[in-house]
């Protein structure tokens, strides 16, 4: 016998063939699958040629034999899916950093935004020691609405890719650093690292200076950063306005620094705004680090509720800023959520690459 032809359903086609070449080392035995007998027998249509082009065969054959196939291509197709999903999170690659500091950390490029790989604690020791070594720069604190608006501007992106530090602010860029190999990333959320470096800072020489939110905003976190951490250096507030600084307002900001030397500079502007003010303004303002921090302005003095911490964890925490402020943000994530998840796909597949400029 030189060909054996084995038409069973997998496995069974593996096993009957392993079998087969055991008994009959000079045989050659086939595994053409069950469906190939039942073609050739004409007791099965096979699919037209296009439908096999296309990739479709399974729903053609889920069609003929529902009640057989049904478990094998519902769950089977998906979990396929899944699986390649994963490998290729696996194997995608960390992006060299581009940054004014050639001692930070690489990035993980999502979607043409360096990501930098670090967590809480990394993240404000870096920033204690670059404020002591009085190193200039600015730190966007970025999660997926942020990485979205970059994808339709280009100055939001390059300056997130020319920021001394672009941290993880939510848990999907989190995800996918750990899906590419990377433990030593964690999230970075604004409100947290505000009150690790505060923390840490307290009783030394390190200045603070708040400059964002509504009119007294700045000035109700400031007094709860003292009460917290007594001993803390506040150098001064400043709330802009809601516009771009006129020339008037920036020479008074700009001179208001100066004479309040600090050296971490808090903004709490909203996404983009921060992140063009800090790329802007760091070599106008006498001043050290710069970090946007959003809305950990009205977080941290009570002024808006905190989610709680399983919430933040499971990667929901922008279900529950909704739900407090929906008729502000419901246009913003029911169209970032389902674009940065469907963007991501496209670059774990290969179909969608932007480099980190």
């Amino acid at each position: 016998i030189d060909f054996i032809f084995i038409g069973m359903g997998t496995p069974r086609s593996e096993e009957v063939a392993h079998i087969a070449a055991k008994a009959s080392p000079k045989s050659i035995a086939w595994h053409i699958g069950g469906g190939t007998i039942m073609f050739y027998a004409g007791l099965l249509k096979e699919a037209p040629v296009w439908i096999r082009r296309a990739g479709l065969q399974w729903l053609h054959r889920l069609a003929i034999e529902p009640v057989l196939m049904f478990t094998r291509y519902v769950f089977g197709n998906p979990a396929f899916i899944v699986r390649i999903l994963r490998q290729s999170f696996k194997y995608s690659k960390p992006v060299p950093k581009h940054s004014v500091d050639s001692s930070s950390f690489n990035r993980l490029n999502i979607l043409g935004v360096g990501i930098s790989i670090l967590t809480l604690r990394t993240a404000a020791d870096f920033l204690i020691n670059a404020a002591q070594k009085k190193s200039a720069g600015y730190v966007c604190v970025t999660g997926a609405h942020g990485i979205i608006e970059s994808q339709k501007r280009p100055d939001l992106r390059e300056a997130h890719n020319r920021s001394l530090l672009t941290v993880p602010d939510g848990m999907p860029a989190v995800w996918f650093g750990l899906g590419s190999g990377f433990s030593n990333i964690s999230r970075v959320y604004g409100p947290d690292l505000m009150r690790h470096i505060c923390h840490k800072t307290t009783g030394t020489s390190l200045s603070h200076f708040l400059y964002g939110g509504r009119p007294g905003v700045a000035d109700r976190l400031k007094k709860h950063l003292q009460d917290t951490y007594p001993g803390i250096e506040i150098a001064g507030t400043y709330t802009p306005p809601f516009e771009p600084l006129s020339t008037d307002q920036e020479k008074e900001l700009i001179e208001i620094v100066r004479l309040n030397k600090s050296n971490f500079f808090w903004v709490g502007l909203s996404t983009p705004k921060q992140e063009l003010f800090m790329a802007e303004y760091i070599d106008k303002l006498d001043t050290s680090v710069m970090l946007g921090v959003g809305a950990a302005f009205d977080i941290l003095p009570g002024i808006q509720k905190d989610a709680p911490g399983w919430i933040k964890n499971a990667g929901l925490q922008w279900f529950y800023r909704l739900c407090q402020e929906p008729r502000r943000l419901w246009k913003r994530y029911f169209i970032v959520v389902p674009t940065f998840i469907f963007l991501i796909l496209l670059q774990i597949l290969g179909l969608k690459k932007k480099h980190i400029d």
